[in-house]
Order: structure tokens, then C-alpha cells, then sequence
């Protein structure tokens, strides 16, 4: 009899599991622009394949994604270059290491790949967590980024199950939006506390630490037939110099458009993310770079 019993029991609560999984995958990106949004690029992104004109993968987190007005790259390389976007908010550097791996063995083959992020999410060894291991982590990969991370068994299962599950991986994401929907005033207050200003390791620290990251990086891409270049998002603070070194000593394109601590505070939404102004301004000289880089006007 209890044997019966238990078995109904786990019938039913993997019904429910699957029910609330499925709920999920379907309505999750009907009610949050966000995940609509990263789900559309994630399918774009994966999609790239090789055409008559050189097509750019544009990766990053938000500074990448307020940062570069996406309808005016597109115009300004039109005719040149297909530019493809697939931001998520809070990645860094491991993220998109892990991230590209992936979207490379799954059949994405863009020709140029763009990583825009600041210095600081360059050396950092962070990752975003449980929503990178749905969008960007290959189950394979986990063991090393438990490794690369120091994360305990606990929060390592917690990547496995978030690699097959969209309900465990985006729960703060739905916890957020249902904060904002129900306690809007609350949430505000939230979103108004400003970080705290980034440490920054010595130059040589940063320097070395870059070199061995974008080496990496460049040779990930290049190892698919992709070109690497990062893109350094505007800002305040140190790191734009020995991040450039860094490129010179890995043979990788650093591309500063605008340099750090150039635009004035007026040019940002919050003092870290750039407005629409500032935005049109670092797309304009980004788009002219590459339309001079040997890639794109050969």
C-alpha cells in the first residue's frame, strides 16, 4: 500500500513539474519583454550561417545592450555586413567564454564575434549564475566552471538542473516581475540603489589577466573560423590602458570607440549605463570602425 501510494505521489509531482516547466517555456516570454527578448536573439543568434556578406555576432551584457543602438549599426552596415545581437543583463566574462563554446558546437558560425563589456567584467570571475546555465553553459562544461568559480555541490546542481529547467533557472527573474507588477513602489526603490564603485586590481594585475582572456577568446573563435574583437563600453575609472596593452600582447582587437572617462555624466542613464544620447554617439564611432576594419571593407 505505501509503495502505491509513493508511487502516485512521484507520478503525480513530476506531472506538476512538467506542467509548471512547460507554463513556463510558454508563457514566460508572453509576459516579460526580457526573456522575450533574449529568447528571440538566442534563436537568431544560433541560426547565423554563412552568407554572401560577413555577418557580426554582437554578445554582451547591458552596457552592450543600452549601450549600442541596434537599428542604427544595422543601417550603418547595411549593404556590408548582417549584424546579430544577443545580449543578457548581468553576464561577464566566463559567461561568454562558456557561452560561445556553446553556441559554436550548437551551429552558430558567424564570421565576426564582438564581445562588449567594461574592463572590470573582463577580469572578473563571476558568473550570473543559474540563468547563464539555461542560455550558455553546456551540461559538459559545468565541471569546469565549478571549477573556475569554486562553486560547492550545492550550487553546481543547481547549474545541471538550471541547464534543463527555464522555471529554476529564471525564478528571480519571475520573483522580480512579479515584484514589480505587485509592489511597483518597492521595486523602484530597489532598482535606485547605486553599486559601489568597482575595484580595480594594479594595471599589471588587470594586464595579465586580460592578455590570458582574450587569448582565449581569440583562439575559441578563431578555432571555428571567427575573427574576435572586444569592445570596450564607455565609462569612468581605470583599465582602458593596460586592457589596449593586453590586445597588442594577445594579437586581439581591442576597439575603443569612445575613451573611458571622455563623455560626461550627462551622456548616462545612471551614471554606468549610457542614455539614447550617449548610446547614438558610441554606435556612430563603433559602426565606423568596423566599417574600416580590414574585415568588413575588404
Amino acid at each position: 500500500m505505501y509503495l502505491i501510494w509513493s508511487v502516485r505521489t512521484l507520478v503525480c509531482l513530476a506531472v506538476f513539474c512538467a506542467a509548471v516547466e512547460g507554463l513556463t517555456r510558454f508563457g514566460f516570454s508572453h509576459i516579460s519583454r526580457i526573456e522575450a527578448r533574449i529568447s528571440q536573439d538566442h534563436k537568431a543568434a544560433l541560426a547565423i550561417r554563412k552568407s554572401d556578406r560577413p555577418t557580426v555576432l554582437l554578445v554582451g551584457n547591458s552596457l552592450m545592450l543600452e549601450g549600442v543602438d541596434y537599428p542604427l549599426l544595422r543601417d550603418a552596415l547595411a549593404g556590408q555586413a548582417y549584424v546579430v545581437r544577443f545580449p543578457i543583463e548581468q553576464t561577464q566574462y566566463l559567461d561568454w567564454y562558456y557561452g560561445l563554446r556553446r553556441l559554436f558546437a550548437e551551429g552558430s558560425q558567424p564570421d565576426m564575434v564582438v564581445l562588449c563589456m567594461s574592463a572590470e567584467h573582463l577580469i572578473t570571475s563571476r558568473i550570473r549564475g543559474d540563468y547563464s546555465a539555461y542560455y550558455l553553459f553546456r551540461l559538459a562544461d559545468i565541471p569546469q566552471i565549478q571549477r573556475d568559480i569554486h562553486y560547492d555541490l550545492t550550487k553546481t546542481s543547481g547549474l545541471v538542473l538550471s541547464h534543463f529547467s527555464l522555471f529554476y533557472a529564471g525564478r528571480s527573474a519571475l520573483r522580480n516581475f512579479i515584484l514589480v507588477r505587485t509592489d511597483p513602489a518597492y521595486a523602484g526603490m530597489l532598482q535606485r540603489i547605486v553599486a559601489s564603485q568597482a575595484h580595480f586590481p594594479p594595471d599589471q594585475e588587470i594586464e595579465n589577466t586580460a592578455e590570458t582572456r582574450l587569448t582565449d577568446l581569440r583562439r575559441l573563435c578563431s578555432s571555428h573560423g571567427a575573427r574576435f574583437a572586444f569592445l570596450l563600453a564607455p565609462g569612468f575609472g581605470p583599465g582602458e590602458a593596460p586592457l589596449v596593452e593586453a590586445g597588442v600582447r594577445s594579437g586581439t582587437d581591442v576597439l575603443v570607440p569612445i575613451h573611458l572617462n571622455a563623455l560626461g555624466r550627462d551622456k548616462f542613464r545612471d551614471g554606468f549605463h549610457l542614455n539614447a544620447t550617449g548610446a547614438q554617439m558610441f554606435t556612430a564611432q563603433f559602426a565606423n570602425l568596423l566599417k574600416n576594419s580590414p574585415f568588413i571593407a575588404r
